[in-house]
């Protein structure tokens, strides 16, 4: 029963893990898809070549705030299920490549929307300066801009930040091997702030040619579509507090990616030794044990199965052979030693009875015929037995 409620306990945590994943790749398409529309609109604006302060309002600020917000509620979902250790291990690495691709176009998008952005401003500035007769409509246009331009900015990294947190929520969650390739956002990151920057320099370019126009020169000015000069400095002050932010970001990006790169040094220096110390260690060994045969080795390799079986087989009739020799030979040996025994038998009773002979040279007539005879020298040439000579 236990085991059935935890493996029920398992499942539901395995649905719900799912499908906030799912969840989170929803937001980040829906993002993206706002942000596709909002470069397409800052793209056709720049098509019809209007200034800036006569480009018409755009509409879909709402629905990208709001997809930006679900965004971020449903990654500060998913983090708290990992910090109660609610969320269940799963694969999410074919969510990561598809939230690299989102992550990517909407960099991209915020990147081109800055860029036309940028290029309109400059533009508008040096028109601005040839054109000085024009004080208060010059106002009116800068102050629009600025609202603009703030607006855009606002929700541009708005978006962009939820969908790179959302990003690295997923990377955190994945099986990949640390230091594994970098993602393809990772330059366009670091160019955002950077064009964020630049924007805020054009802007405050404006503020500053166009000053005694929008701070103090006409301070009942009414902006149309913005509200009173009060509004057109909390845009400002906005932006700068975006751009400063960005840039916290941005060297908090810095200080971690100079930790990975002092971690990285500090591996590869532990990989170096270790292959300095390898290297010398086969060196001792060519030293000591010489170069190696053929085939690579210093042992004769292993034979097959089959080989193995036929020299057995070999080894067991040659040590049958071998037997047999062993008992054929003790059994000549003891035949040979049995002679022997009765050879010496036979010779110490004929000794025996040679022995008087020896003493007298004479011939005793109980001797038998079938023993040689010696006989004394003098009797040589007597007519008398030799020494080759037997009794018959």
């Amino acid at each position: 029963m236990a085991n059935s409620n935890s493996a029920d306990r398992t499942s539901k945590l395995d649905d719900e893990s799912h499908k906030a994943i799912k969840d989170l790749l929803i937001g980040m398409i829906a993002v993206e898809d706002e942000m596709t529309t909002f470069s397409v609109h800052v793209a056709a604006q720049n098509v019809q070549d209007q200034p800036l302060n006569r480009w018409p309002t755009y509409t879909g600020y709402r629905n990208l705030a709001t997809v930006s917000k679900t965004l971020s509620d449903t990654t500060a979902r998913i983090k708290a299920l990992v910090s109660d250790l609610s969320f269940a291990q799963c694969n999410v690495g074919p969510f990561v490549a598809q939230a690299r691709h989102i992550s990517l176009k909407v960099s991209t998008d915020v990147s081109s929307t800055m860029k036309i952005l940028n290029e309109k401003a400059a533009k508008y500035i040096s028109e601005t300066n040839a054109e000085s007769n024009q004080g208060q409509t010059n106002d009116i246009a800068t102050a629009v801009i600025i609202g603009a331009l703030g607006e855009i900015i606002k929700h541009s990294t708005e978006a962009a930040n939820h969908v790179w947190a959302a990003l690295d929520l997923l990377e955190s969650l994945s099986c990949s091997p640390p230091g594994g390739k970098k993602p393809a956002t990772a330059d366009t990151r670091h160019r955002i702030p950077w064009i964020c920057w630049a924007s805020t320099a054009f802007l405050l370019c404006v503020a500053l040619l166009n000053g005694s126009s929008v701070s103090g020169n006409h301070g009942n000015l009414q902006l149309p579509g913005y509200g009173a000069k009060s509004h057109v400095e909390g845009v400002i002050i906005d932006m700068k507090n975006t751009c400063s932010l960005m840039n916290q970001n941005l060297q908090a990006s810095a200080l971690i990616q100079n930790a990975t790169l002092t971690d990285i040094n500090r591996r590869f220096q532990t990989l170096e030794k270790a292959f300095e110390s390898n290297s010398e260690r086969i060196d001792s060994l060519w030293e000591a044990l010489g170069p190696p045969n053929s085939d690579g080795t210093y042992f004769t390799t292993a034979t097959s199965t089959e080989q193995t079986a036929v020299s057995d087989a070999r080894f067991r009739k040659l040590q049958s052979s071998l037997q047999e020799q062993l008992e054929q030979m003790k059994a000549d040996a003891l035949a040979f030693k049995r002679q022997v025994q009765r050879s010496e038998v036979r010779l110490h009773t004929r000794l025996g009875k040679l022995e008087p002979r020896m003493e007298d040279g004479t011939k005793h007539d109980n001797l038998r015929g079938d023993f040689p005879v010696i006989v004394d020298s003098r009797s040589l040439g007597q007519g008398r037995p030799g020494r080759a000579e037997y009794y018959q």
